[in-house]
């Protein structure tokens, strides 16, 4: 037989205050969106502290180099400064030196100022100069010139200021004299009457015979507008006939490319 339905609901109603407390009492459940564990909060990180800007530049942007000695420290070495010099003084920009026979070594610097190299004391230098003029060439020396060991020496080298002129010719050297190949047309040789085959056989007085083309260049060869005199040697009806004949130099430009 089963038991009376009182004794359950006597039951039922003493543990009805019970769940009620424990819903009371039960941890309250954070939102699904909320995270778990709430972050800490921590501090601002500090700014950076900006460094101080950097002063302009005043003055020169570089230091100076510091100064070289051009000479060697060798005691058997010696200095020498070529000058090169047009005949009023000024600098000329476009010659260039040549110092042979006493081992020279250019010390390095500007092309278009004082050359200066280290040579052996004692011993004798042969320095020369040449500037061009459009096809021609102003030539200075050969000066010899010996520097002292341990010593220094300047040596000055006078170039014309007028540029150098020529006659206008083509030569061909020969043991009887230089002859003309060919003649420039409205040059300085072309109006004092020169052809083609005419023999020179002096120059200033001086014989060409044996010689040298550059000789030869350099004794006709002087500043422009300034008249030379050459004796010419032509074949004539009664055999050979000399005559003296003066030309003024001109400039002889370079042809265009």
């Amino acid at each position: 037989m089963s038991p009376p339905r009182r004794s359950h609901r006597r039951w039922l109603w003493l543990m009805l205050p019970l769940a009620a407390l424990a819903w009371c009492v039960r941890p309250a459940t954070p939102p699904i969106d909320a995270p778990a564990h709430p972050p800490t909060a921590t501090a601002p990180k500090p700014r950076a502290t900006p460094l101080p800007a950097s002063p302009r530049p005043t003055g020169e942007r570089f230091p100076p180099p510091e100064p070289v000695s051009p000479i060697a420290p060798q005691p058997e070495r010696g200095q020498l400064t070529v000058l090169p010099r047009r005949d009023d003084g000024t600098p000329e920009p476009d010659a260039r030196i040549r110092v042979q026979g006493c081992g020279a070594a250019r010390l390095p610097g500007p092309t278009d100022g004082p050359a200066v190299y280290v040579v052996d004391g004692g011993e004798p230098c042969v320095v020369s100069g040449i500037r061009f003029d459009g096809l021609l060439a102003a030539r200075v020396g050969p000066v010899e010139v010996a520097v002292a060991a341990g010593a220094a020496q300047t040596l000055t080298l006078r170039f014309p200021t007028a540029r150098t002129g020529g006659i206008g010719v083509t030569i061909a050297p020969g043991d009887d004299g230089v002859r003309v190949v060919r003649v420039i047309p409205g040059g300085p040789a072309d109006r004092a009457g020169l052809q083609e085959g005419d023999v020179i056989v002096a120059v200033e007085g001086t014989s060409t015979a044996g010689m040298s083309a550059d000789d030869f260049i350099t004794r006709m060869t002087g500043p422009e507008d300034t008249p030379v005199q050459f004796t010419l040697a032509t074949l004539g009806d009664t055999g050979l006939i000399e005559e003296v004949v003066e030309a003024v130099r001109s400039f002889v430009d370079r042809p265009a490319p």
